[in-house]
């Protein structure tokens, strides 16, 4: 069974990982070669740079799955009955238009959840239809956590085995059901994982992007859902213990063991 060969599955895993890393690094150092005039193009650049890297059958299958995902949290979007928490934010929005003031209908300021309303307020100016923003705006988030899945799982498998887990959480019905409806779970998750894939890079280069990038990710989940504020005393313990490379070690080894925990809670909460 899998359980008793769990073993030699992860030293296979670690060695495609380490296969694939090698040629990637390969690819990497050729496309400047390969691509001269695209590399001087910026943005450009990076974008092509990692599907080059990446393979452009893996992308393709990342792209698909994605495209899957965003077609399944849509589909009837606008003829699911309205449940009684949208009518919440609805009144949020309006009163957003009206005084820029986010409130309930008795005046009372209402800052849970202050993110997702004020993008669903951005995307309503596009819509001018209040549901339907606050939907569109819990599929954006619900498709990009099948995005952050393949990128966070990247830290730890290799490319087939990150592609099945992106896939595991484009077709999880409880996050297709939370994505068709205006509430600010999907946001609130997307953010939580951004988070992790932060943490993981931090602890990792200590780079100042990822630095920052913690930092927003840790801002903009605490901004989506109250629970956010969960997050921030365990991620600071993680960051000071990071210190001398045994630590770090250490923490790679945690982060790892708690990871399936994280994609398990993202799946089935």
């Amino acid at each position: 069974t899998f359980w008793y060969n769990r073993k030699k599955e992860e030293i296979e895993i670690k060695k495609e990982k380490k296969d694939e890393e090698l040629k990637e690094d390969i690819r990497k150092r050729k496309f400047p070669i390969k691509f001269p005039k695209l590399n001087k193009i910026p943005v450009l650049r990076n974008i092509v740079k990692w599907v080059y890297k990446e393979g452009l059958e893996y992308f393709l299958a990342l792209i698909g799955i994605v495209l899957v995902g965003f077609v399944l949290r849509i589909f009837s979007l606008n003829s699911l009955p309205m449940i009684a928490d949208e009518s919440i934010h609805i009144s949020l929005i309006q009163n957003v238009s009206q005084s820029m003031l986010i409130k309930l209908p008795s005046g009372l300021i209402y800052l849970r959840g202050f993110l997702f309303t004020f993008i669903s307020f951005i995307i309503n100016l596009f819509f001018h239809n209040p549901l339907l923003s606050l939907r569109v705006n819990s599929v954006i988030f619900g498709t990009g956590i099948v995005i952050l899945a393949y990128f966070l799982s990247r830290n730890f498998l290799n490319k087939k085995y990150a592609l099945i887990v992106s896939l595991l959480v484009c077709l999880d019905i409880y996050l297709i059901f939370f994505s068709k409806y205006g509430r600010f779970y999907e946001q609130f998750y997307f953010f939580t994982l951004l988070s992790f894939y932060f943490l993981y890079k931090f602890s990792k280069n200590f780079e100042i992007k990822y630095g920052l990038g913690l930092s927003f990710s840790l801002i903009f989940t605490l901004l989506s859902h109250d629970f956010g504020v969960t997050l921030f005393i365990p991620f600071f313990i993680f960051i000071l213990f990071i210190k001398g490379a045994e630590s770090r070690n250490i923490l790679f080894k945690y982060i790892k063991r708690i990871y399936p925990f994280i994609i398990s809670g993202l799946v089935y909460i």
